[in-house]
């Protein structure tokens, strides 16, 4: 599998009632003092649309955003570039660039016991409808893709991963692992060794 354009987003499990337009000085902030390891251009209000993109923070390789889409607020980050390495490369170096920005947010000192992730509450997605189109086939080989990081990332192979059926939507899964007790911090731990 070719797919390059994977986003990944991880809910929140504290933060739900922050004022969307709150986290806008905190991206220019982000931006202004190059405090991830992307470039970053600008950011977007997209508060006005319901369950959308909220607040977007552009950048040369990725775009990360503050994301209601499907009712359920979280820090979403998805790759615009093409990548070196193999498919399971791609998706942990993703994975571990929305975990990175997850602890940076919940550090910010706006935010300071306000605003948690939950790691154990994830989506993974294909923004490539032609590489990445939402069939049985490109599930399939998506979702070994997929365990293999999360058994790394979690410390073990229990996660449930929901697919999105409806082939008009794109390739999607809800993940959730219960049985783990894992962090932000853990999780990028677990994805560094």
């Amino acid at each position: 599998m070719e797919l390059q354009r994977i986003g990944f987003k991880v809910i929140c499990l504290e933060g739900e009632s922050i004022p969307l337009v709150d986290f806008i000085p905190v991206f220019h902030r982000w931006i202004q003092q190059r405090l991830t390891e992307t470039l970053l251009i600008d950011v977007a209000d997209y508060s006005h649309v319901n369950e959308g993109p909220g607040i977007l923070l552009a950048g040369h390789e990725g775009n990360f955003a503050v994301d209601e889409t499907g009712g359920r607020r979280g820090l979403a980050y998805y790759q615009k570039v093409n990548q070196e390495g193999g498919i399971s490369a791609r998706l942990a170096a993703i994975c571990r660039s929305v975990l990175a920005a997850c602890k940076r947010l919940e550090s910010e000192p706006e935010f300071a016991g306000k605003l948690a992730f939950n790691v154990r509450d994830l989506e993974v997605y294909s923004n490539d409808r032609l590489l990445g189109p939402n069939t049985a086939e490109a599930n399939e080989a998506l979702e070994a893709h997929v365990r293999e990081l999360l058994a790394r990332m979690y410390g073990n192979d229990s996660s449930s991963l929901r697919r999105e059926s409806d082939t008009r939507e794109r390739l999607q899964f809800s993940i959730k692992n219960d049985s783990a007790d894992v962090d932000v911090t853990k999780a990028l731990i677990n994805l560094a060794g």
